[in-house]
């Protein structure tokens, strides 16, 4: 597969959206395109075609500009986790729609496809940033993913999960275990699109941050049979909002295994501040958030505290561009202060 830039990518969905409802269409029961749509802050493409009486979006995966390429499995079994969770009781899924050979992914030249019903919302843009930064918001966003944590714990069955391929899938014990490559691949990469002396050394103060946490938090690092079934991108963008109530959770595609108080933490902070962990994070919007996760669901106050200084260094490790290191650096050092200071605040 040649390699495009997101851009590029997007162009080349929109000119083969025709031969992409050609090649999938009829196993969908499609009949017709309306438009390209782009999720917001995602990597991949979603083109806007119609049923005879419904509309639906078909999602093509990119593997050209993520430098993340999902196989047709890893697909299969995100749409397989979504229909499971819906149809356990959590409604604010959008369900993938089963293909009639009775499978959800199909291919287009080596892309794996999904189908969903097509939300008016999400073409419009999932959650402005600055309703994402309300304490309102937040605490109803924290109730949601508590009640999404309750319904993958109660699950009957076992819930089908995708290998941790890739860095962005690992939860605490994975990247505990494999912290040497997470931060070597982040050096590499930095330095490659032309990291300075000062940037590199801030990545290895977050490396040596990492290091001492592991070293003092073995309960959380290495409890791996309390991990269980998480999002693995619960922030704004992926949540589609009416002003009044959140109306679907998108994006199952970064699930993996992790403890539930990582993914809290990370919901948390993601709320609380601009995207991507760059910038400054507000205090009474993240409490906002574990507060509202409380009101549903119960949480271990002393991972969440290790899981809060965790979320900053792992985004930091994550660092592909130079830009990127001193903000996330910022950041664990401001949690880490709100922590030492504040901790009661919040935690409780």
């Amino acid at each position: 597969m040649p390699t495009r830039s997101t851009t590029e990518w997007r162009e080349w969905v929109s000119q083969q959206a025709s031969g992409i409802l050609s090649a999938v269409g009829d196993r969908y029961g499609l009949c017709g395109l309306s438009a390209v749509g782009r999720p917001v802050g995602g990597w991949n493409a979603v083109i806007h075609a119609r049923g005879r009486t419904e509309e639906y979006g078909i999602k093509v995966f990119n593997g050209d500009s993520s430098g993340a390429a999902r196989s047709l499995a890893s697909v299969e079994t995100s749409a397989r986790l979504m229909s499971m969770v819906r149809e356990a009781g959590f409604r604010e899924l959008a369900p993938p729609i089963r293909n009639r050979r009775g499978r959800f992914c199909s291919r287009y030249a080596g892309y794996p496809v999904l189908v969903f019903p097509w939300l008016t919302e999400a073409a419009k843009g999932c959650l402005v940033e600055d309703k994402a930064q309300d304490s309102g918001v937040a605490a109803t966003a924290g109730r949601l993913l508590a009640s999404l944590h309750m319904t993958v714990a109660q699950h009957p069955t076992p819930l089908p999960c995708q290998s941790p391929a890739l860095r962005w899938l690992y939860g605490p014990s994975r990247w505990a275990r494999k912290i040497d490559d997470v931060f070597d691949a982040a050096m590499q990469s930095v330095l490659a699109r032309g990291g300075t002396a000062d940037t590199m050394a801030a990545l290895r103060r977050g490396y040596g941050l990492g290091c001492d946490l592991v070293a003092h938090e073995p309960a959380f690092f290495y409890s791996p049979k309390k991990e269980s079934v998480v999002h693995g991108d619960y922030r704004p963008e992926n949540l589609v909002y009416d002003g009044k109530r959140f109306l679907a959770l998108l994006d199952f595609d970064m699930h993996h295994r992790s403890l539930r108080e990582a993914e809290v933490a990370y919901g948390a902070l993601s709320f609380a501040g601009p995207r991507w962990f760059i910038g400054a994070r507000s205090l009474r919007v993240c409490r906002a958030f574990l507060n509202g996760y409380r009101e549903v669901a119960p949480v271990d106050d002393g991972f969440l505290s290790v899981a809060l200084l965790w979320a900053p260094v792992r985004y930091l490790s994550l660092s592909f561009k130079p830009e990127q290191v001193e903000p996330r650096l910022g950041l664990c050092q401001q949690v880490s202060e709100w922590l030492s200071v504040r901790r009661s605040l919040l935690i409780r």
